[in-house]
This record gives C-alpha cells, sequence and structure tokens, in this order.
C-alpha cells in the first residue's frame, strides 16, 4: 500500500518540480479540497486572492487544474502524468548535458594540473633580499645548500638557520677563501662548510629542498638583485653546479 504523502512531503516534491510557493499552496490546498472556489482556496492556503487567480490559470495552462463547475466558479485538480514526465525528460537531458560539460571541466582541469606554474620574482636591496632567504628557510624542511661570500654584516638567517638545523634541517655552505672566522661561525651552527678557491666574490644562490632557488646577481654590492624561482630547470642546473663544487672543495678546519 502506497505511503499517504503529508503536507510538507507533498510541497517538498512540488517544489523539485519547479513549482513556486504559491503553487504549491493552491495545487496541495486542491488536493486536499478536492474541488474548491477561489475563496475556500484563499482560506485553506493563505494565499492573497489576487495571486489566487494569476497561479489558477497557470495550472490550467499546465494541464494540472481544470474548471468543474462555473456558477460559482469551483476547481479541481487534473490527474496527468505528461507535465511531470516532460519535466523528467527535461531533467534527463540536462543531466546528459551536465555530465559532457562535467567532463570538460576534468579534463581542462587535468590539464592545469599537468602543466605546473613556474614562479620568476626579482626583488632588490640587501636586507629585503636577506630576510626572505630567511623566511623560505623557515619553511625548508630537509635541505639548504648555498653558495655565499661569508660577509659579517648582522645576519637575520642565522638564529633561523641555527634553529633549523636543530631541528634536523641539512645544511651545506661553499665559500672562498680568506673569510674562515665567519665561516666558522656556520659550522659552529651545525652546517657543513667548504672552502673553494675557484668562487668569485660575487657568486652566491641557494637551494631550498630542492624546489626552491635564489640566485643573486653579480655587481651584488651596487645593485644587490636576486631572482626567486621555482623552476626545475634551472634548479637542476644549479644543483649540479653546487654538486662540482662541493667536490671540489675542502673542509674547513
Amino acid at each position: 500500500m502506497a505511503k499517504k504523502l503529508n503536507n510538507q512531503e507533498l510541497e517538498d516534491l512540488l517544489k523539485d518540480f519547479g513549482f513556486n510557493q504559491y503553487k504549491r499552496k493552491i495545487y496541495w490546498a486542491l488536493l486536499t479540497l478536492k474541488e474548491a472556489t477561489v475563496i475556500e482556496i484563499n482560506k485553506l492556503s493563505k494565499v492573497p486572492l489576487s495571486k489566487i487567480y494569476e497561479v489558477i490559470n497557470d495550472l490550467m495552462h499546465d494541464g494540472l487544474v481544470e474548471l468543474s463547475e462555473i456558477r460559482p466558479k469551483k476547481y479541481k485538480v487534473v490527474h496527468s502524468t505528461d507535465f511531470f514526465e516532460n519535466i523528467i525528460k527535461s531533467r534527463e537531458k540536462e543531466l546528459v548535458k551536465l555530465k559532457k560539460e562535467n567532463k570538460k571541466l576534468l579534463e581542462f582541469f587535468k590539464k592545469i594540473k599537468e602543466k605546473p606554474s613556474y614562479r620568476f620574482n626579482l626583488m632588490q636591496g640587501k636586507q629585503q633580499v636577506i630576510e626572505n632567504i630567511a623566511k623560505t628557510v623557515d619553511g625548508t624542511s630537509y635541505s639548504y645548500w648555498a653558495v655565499i661570500t661569508f660577509t659579517t654584516y648582522p645576519n637575520p638567517l642565522i638564529p633561523v638557520l641555527k634553529r633549523k638545523i636543530r631541528e634536523g634541517l641539512e645544511a651545506k655552505v661553499i665559500g672562498p677563501p680568506g673569510k674562515e672566522k665567519t665561516a666558522k661561525e656556520y659550522k659552529n651552527l651545525g652546517a657543513q662548510v667548504k672552502i673553494i678557491d675557484i668562487l668569485d666574490n660575487i657568486t652566491r644562490f641557494s637551494i631550498h629542498d630542492k624546489k626552491y632557488l635564489y640566485f643573486t646577481f653579480p655587481d651584488v654590492e651596487k645593485d644587490y638583485t636576486s631572482l626567486f624561482t621555482n623552476s626545475p630547470y634551472l634548479i637542476k642546473k644549479m644543483i649540479e653546479l653546487f654538486n662540482y663544487y662541493w667536490q671540489k672543495g675542502e673542509k674547513i678546519r
């Protein structure tokens, strides 16, 4: 035996078929009253009289309501499966279309995912560059490799690097000869340090987790311009250069 729908369940069902609030209430009132005048519909549904006439005309146009008496005018619900079946067929077509559009979207997002987004940011000024490197080191997980010049100015990188090394970060630092005192400061932090005499005084770059690269251009004392990038090609080349320097370098004593 089919379950009888209560008022709320019926309204929810009609809403799924696109009935607005007034249309749902009037249709429910007519189902409840079997047949009714506009005044009777108004009393049960609480829909304004002006709206009832408008909605009744829409329901009659849809083939869901018809006149049962002329004087006084009474209306009743007509059992019509065509109206609801047509809506279902229309929704099925929409669903097929949505599935096709969804497939296109998935292919689009897949292409975006497969095509990585590379960053190339230029920054100038010693303080800004060093502060950005320090922030990146703070977010570095397992390795920090750097070619530096062992400058002695106050360096915001030092306390960050010290803490990260204590947390397990692998730090390898290469620098030119002649600044062993500063080099030993890095060694005391826990970094692995090497000296190599083929470096010039302006070569410097750092590689973070083999994912990010800072490269400072020549004339650093004048312009101090640095490039930050996540380009795999550039990082790969700089890793090869770092490994070459590391093999040629000598550990400080």
